[in-house]
């Protein structure tokens, strides 16, 4: 047996049902040669330690061109292993993620070792998880693409967000081209039956395109007849929206915003996690991904002590976790009376710090576009839905 390993190479290997990864680490074990250093379940796991190597296959389903970006450019180098006689796509499928190498599942443990010890390994570039500012472990979008995100979200209650959602991407639509509206809602998401559209592409589908290249994103979208604008679906079927991983949503609103000009995400209900739960931005729930990718966040509370009481809480634990973040209280179905509006809004200014806070009045042309499927044409909830979008518009490209 030659020696195939001149350098104390660490490698990590991702979670793989095939057998490459048993072997091979049975062979270095027994024989030496590298280090495994860690095995990667999800993405997070690959930069939670130093290693010099991450070996992949093709069919893992956190894999990814943004995972491949961000551990080139941590200094790890990757290696995707394929198999012909399950994929005959599966070699251009990692070269498309930008592997480093390839290597086909049924070589042996020494040629495994022989591809790792060519590669150029640099250690002085290794920096662990990456720069916060970079990549919030895949739930921030990076300064080469800095589409904005709105989010649209509401504490408990059934306030309307999905339907100033809509207003707010349709108003967008209307003056810039390439904003998407996605369905995000793990409780009840209701985009696609609002207006009337399939459901089906939606986010499922939208998830096994962006990591398994089954189609073009774009072909996910659906259009609304006479608007620019592009709208994903939730997930219909409550066990599926129960299996949706964080990552996997995260990626596909960074390929979103690689393509988009703006994003608006109605994202239902958000709670700031117990101290039981797991750690923010780690393992937390798809509305954890979306808050913090948000550069705005627009909360929709109902005129009524409840709901203000639980619109101030939401915030509040908002602002605990997303200082930065730009945002907006809408308060909606706001009765008519000059005093009450103003009562609430000292109650709200005074509790909720500074933030933008719009009323947007009872209109039953919201009712009566609900029954038909369409957009809300015109009305008091249309104009003031288009000046809270003139708004936010003008906050997220005041830099441009």
């Amino acid at each position: 047996m030659r020696d195939v390993a001149i350098r104390d190479i660490e490698i990590a290997l991702a979670v793989s049902t095939r057998q490459w990864s048993a072997h091979l680490h049975r062979f270095l074990v027994d024989h030496g040669g590298a280090r495994v250093r860690l095995y990667v379940m999800q993405p997070q796991d690959a930069f939670s330690e130093e290693f010099d190597v991450l070996l992949i296959d093709d069919i893992c389903s956190f894999l990814s061109p943004h995972l491949v970006e961000n551990l080139n450019r941590a200094g790890h180098r990757v290696v995707g292993v394929y198999s012909p006689a399950e994929f005959s796509d599966g070699k251009d499928r990692l070269l498309a993620c930008g592997v480093t190498e390839v290597i086909e599942s049924d070589a042996g443990p020494e040629e495994f070792l022989a591809l790792i010890d060519q590669l150029e390994i640099n250690r002085e570039s290794h920096g662990g998880p990456p720069d916060e500012e970079e990549d919030r472990a895949f739930a921030e979008v990076s300064p080469q693409q800095p589409a904005p995100l709105v989010a649209v979200g509401s504490p408990p209650g059934g306030c309307g967000a999905t339907e100033v959602a809509i207003a707010l991407a349709r108003r967008m639509a209307e003056i810039t081209e390439g904003v998407g509206l996605l369905d995000l809602d793990q409780r009840a998401p209701s985009v696609a039956q609002r207006l009337g559209l399939g459901l089906h592409p939606n986010l499922l589908t939208a998830i096994d395109a962006v990591y398994h290249h089954s189609d073009s994103l774009e072909s996910c979208w659906h259009t609304m007849r006479g608007s620019s604008l592009r709208i994903l679906p939730g997930v219909p079927n409550l066990v599926d929206r129960s299996h949706l991983r964080r990552s996997e949503v995260a990626e596909v609103l960074l390929e979103t915003a690689r393509v988009s000009r703006a994003t608006v995400v109605n994202f239902g209900h958000w709670q700031s996690p117990s101290t039981d739960q797991p750690v923010w931005g780690v393992t937390g729930s798809v509305s954890d991904a979306v808050m913090e990718m948000a550069s705005v966040v627009v909360g929709v509370a109902l005129p009524n002590p409840v709901g203000i009481i639980r619109m101030v809480e939401w915030i509040g634990d908002i602002r605990a976790r997303r200082p930065e973040a730009s945002i907006h209280v809408v308060v909606n179905k706001a009765p008519g009376s000059l005093s009450v509006r103003k009562a609430l809004f000292e109650e709200l200014s005074s509790a909720v710090g500074p933030a933008r806070i719009a009323f947007l009045p009872e209109d039953t042309r919201v009712a009566e576009a609900a029954w038909n499927g369409v957009l809300v044409e015109r009305g008091r909830f249309r104009r003031g839905c288009d000046r809270l979008a003139d708004q936010v518009l003008e906050g997220v490209f005041a830099h441009e």
